[in-house]
């Protein structure tokens, strides 16, 4: 475990559910687990249901650094973001589903390339799909950062400096979809996001109905992130190395 600076985390994650019961704890479960342990984690609980409300109290109280926020009324997926990350003080930000989890090492690993790498403004990873039971389906692949200015690349796992959730004013609560995949969307209607790709992803199931298909990519180098700099006005850079989130 690093130390926070000035009583911060480093990383807050944020967990939105909407009566996530069924997954609630393997996701919670997921983050006590990461051997990164200076983190807080922000429940926002959307109206659910009376047990998936309770069990979110719960685990605020099982673990100081997990707190619960309890929405009156739905604010669907980017309302209930937006409330979380009112409350996150870390000094970097990401948030998960409900019904995924992440393995020990991805905050970890997130973590180190952002120290490591200033100029880079959003970290993110390939991930393992999982099917509803827990089963291992293949390797989602996530695309190259310089696709960005025309689609979605950065999947389910992520971290990004606050900066680009504030400079976009965070997320468009019009578009109850589209903020499922991160911050990149959003980057990108105005100018390419600053992204990374580490070696650690996160478990992830596909919607109910949905078949997810896994495909191989070429190996990146283990080291030596290939990418673009300068991005941002303030020089934000685009990163991209090694994913294979099963090591």
């Amino acid at each position: 475990m690093r130390p926070s600076r000035g009583g911060d985390p480093t990383v807050s994650v944020v967990l939105p559910t909407r009566n996530g019961i069924r997954y609630l704890d393997q996701a919670v479960g997921s983050v006590l687990d990461q051997i990164f342990e200076d983190w807080q984690l922000i429940l926002v609980d959307d109206a659910s249901d009376p047990p998936t409300a309770t069990r979110v109290d719960h685990w605020s109280r099982v673990d100081p650094r997990i707190r619960a926020v309890h929405l009156p009324v739905r604010r669907h997926l980017p309302g209930a973001l937006n409330r979380g990350f009112d409350r996150a003080s870390g000094r970097y930000w990401g948030w998960i589903s409900d019904d995924n989890r992440y393995r020990p090492l991805a905050l970890d690993r997130f973590v180190d390339h952002l120290d490591a790498h200033p100029r880079v403004d959003v970290i993110y990873s390939d991930y393992t799909v999982i099917d509803h039971d827990g089963r291992e389906k293949g390797v989602g692949v996530t695309g190259l950062p310089e696709d960005l200015p025309t689609r979605n690349v950065v999947g389910p796992s992520f971290l990004f400096r606050p900066g680009v959730f504030t400079e976009l004013g965070g997320y468009d609560e019009s578009m109850r979809l589209a903020e499922a995949f991160g911050p990149a969307p959003a980057a990108g209607r105005t100018r390419p996001a600053p992204l990374a790709r580490p070696r650690a992803g996160p478990a992830c199931r596909p919607p109910p109905g949905r078949e997810t298909q896994a495909r191989p990519r070429p190996e990146d180098p283990p080291d030596g992130p290939a990418g673009r700099r300068g991005l941002r006005p303030r020089g934000g850079g685009v990163h991209r190395h090694g994913a294979d989130p099963r090591q």
